[in-house]
């Protein structure tokens, strides 16, 4: 499936304010912190942010017709690339500030199916079963109540939907190559990948585990899992 990118310069309302609170979490960023490592940081750190996005669309041969969300969408960075492969897009997120750029970024680029909510995934308002696939990238480790997120979207996922998550390891080679970039790990990461994953695990099926260049865990700094219910 294809990933689109954009040019963040064009969206309406750049460069975007950012919350007291995100700065305290990320003090080293520059227009915003979950848009800077797409469009503002080091060519590296873009190269491998883009990478994430093509590995989750590459993980499975999901059915253009499904409806998805985005949990914990933030400023929208995914919704092109899911507007643009699924009829139906939900981005959820529980940030208002984050969701009015996600709002900019549709209107900008005509993201006409794609529905914003304002919610939290632990207590997320959709009918059981509504959701076909439902996207988490570097967003179930901020949350405290994973185990109540994770109760939550098995019950809005249809019967062999599929959950797909990207998060970070929070090894000892993530600390490393995070420091030496310049960055620290946020205080609002509680959980690291094989913690995440084994909550999903007691839930769903897991169908496949996978890191950027195959890499494995101890020398990666972020795992991708692809789930079923």
């Amino acid at each position: 499936m294809r990933v689109k990118t954009f040019n963040i310069r064009e969206i309406d309302g750049y460069p975007f304010s950012v919350t007291d609170e995100a700065r305290d979490d990320y003090p080293d960023c520059r227009v915003h912190p979950l848009i800077d490592p797409y469009f503002e940081s080091h060519s590296i750190v873009k190269y491998f942010y883009w990478k994430k996005i093509r590995i989750v669309m590459d993980m499975h041969d999901y059915d253009p017709r499904s409806k998805v969300i985005d949990m914990g969408c933030g400023p929208g960075i995914f919704l092109p690339t899911l507007s643009e492969n699924f009829d139906e897009v939900v981005a959820l997120d529980i940030n208002d500030s984050d969701l009015r750029i996600a709002g900019s970024i549709c209107s900008s680029l005509g993201l006409e199916n794609v529905r914003i909510m304002h919610s939290d995934i632990a207590h997320l308002e959709l009918p059981d079963e509504s959701i076909d696939v439902a996207f988490s990238m570097d967003a179930l480790e901020h949350i405290r109540e994973l185990e109540a997120a994770m109760d939550k979207l098995h019950a809005v996922l249809r019967e062999g939907g599929q959950l797909v998550i990207s998060a970070p390891t929070e090894n000892r080679f993530n600390d490393v190559s995070r420091r030496s970039l310049g960055f620290e790990k946020p205080k609002s990461h509680y959980y690291g990948s094989r913690e995440i994953a084994r909550l999903a695990a007691s839930r769903f099926r897991l169908l496949k585990r996978t890191t950027p260049f195959r890499m494995p865990w101890s020398l990666s700094v972020v795992e991708m899992y692809l789930l079923e219910k």
